[in-house]
């Protein structure tokens, strides 16, 4: 990855209005987790060819890492208007209106996701914190013991569905899932 960076810094030197080298080096700094120099490539990515939704997603994407949550459903939804659409996309954006506190479409959002990918583990335990915050902790509950289904192993989610239990007055059974977590804790050390 370090060598491809210096090769489209390089390519970048030579031709600065090149898109498509603007892209890549979006996308490289966000795997390397530079997210300041991806949004600055992604810019350009975007000045050059406003018509790549690639170029859009990786902003969004970045935006949302360093906290700039209308940025980033600002970018985000114009890659879905752009129909250049993933789980992970959806994802993100719910992501970024959980951040502004916005739950009620960060529950939209994490629906899509999961629509996309019913064994999107990731998106099932972003909705359930999400109809948490709401205090529907019954979906919450339901919604976290979807994962289950999929990895019954989760002790982060016994965990989730234990606090869940604990917000909603149910200290006994909030006990068993944290003593599950506990268990499966001990297990991975």
């Amino acid at each position: 990855l370090d060598e491809a960076i210096q090769h489209l810094e390089l390519s970048a030197k030579i031709d600065s209005i090149s898109p498509g080298t603007c892209l890549n080096l979006a996308s490289a700094y966000y795997q390397r987790k530079n997210y300041q120099k991806a949004i600055r490539n992604g810019m350009r990515a975007v000045k050059y060819n406003p018509e790549d939704p690639k170029a859009y997603s990786v902003l969004g994407n970045a935006y949302y890492r360093v906290n700039d949550f209308d940025m980033a459903i600002e970018n985000l939804k114009i890659t879905i208007e752009k129909k250049f659409i993933s789980d992970d996309t959806y994802n993100f954006l719910g992501g970024a209106y959980f951040g502004k506190q916005d739950f009620l479409n960060a529950i939209q959002a994490f629906k899509k996701a999961i629509e996309m990918d019913p064994k999107n583990i990731g998106a099932y335990s972003n909705l359930g914190g999400a109809y948490g915050m709401i205090q529907d902790y019954d979906t919450a509950i339901s919604t976290f013991k979807k994962i289950l289904a999929l990895d019954s192993a989760s002790a982060q989610t016994y965990y989730y569905i234990g606090l869940t239990y604990r917000n909603k007055g149910d200290a006994d059974s909030a006990q068993l899932f944290f003593d599950t977590f506990s268990r499966l804790q001990d297990r991975g050390k």
